[in-house]
């Protein structure tokens, strides 16, 4: 009862047909040419980093702290590269959704 209240008021102060929905200005390949150009740069320093605390490990000489926070730098690395994916993976799907 309300909601049908609450529409009918919104119905009389505006004009639903009159309302303009902007477009885009870029296409959906613009967009999803730069959006993958940043998540293949975060997943390029993900590796990097993966990499150089991979090495960090090795050269810790049972120093437990240096260990440490190259297990660390690895799992925050690994975290941030599946942050990376997902992130890519929800954007085509949405861009999909906008564009297409």
């Amino acid at each position: 009862m309300i909601k049908h209240s609450i529409i009918t008021l919104a119905q009389t102060l505006v004009d639903p047909n009159s309302v303009k929905v902007p477009k885009p200005a870029a296409t959906g390949a613009q967009v999803n040419t730069i959006l993958s150009v940043v998540f293949a740069i975060a997943g390029a320093v993900a590796v990097i980093v993966i990499i150089i605390a991979g090495i960090s490990y090795m050269l810790s000489n049972g120093d437990a702290q240096k260990a440490a926070r190259a297990k660390d730098a690895i799992l925050y690395a690994v975290i941030g590269l599946a942050v990376a994916v997902l992130a890519n993976i929800i954007v085509v799907f949405v861009i999909g959704k906008i564009f297409g």
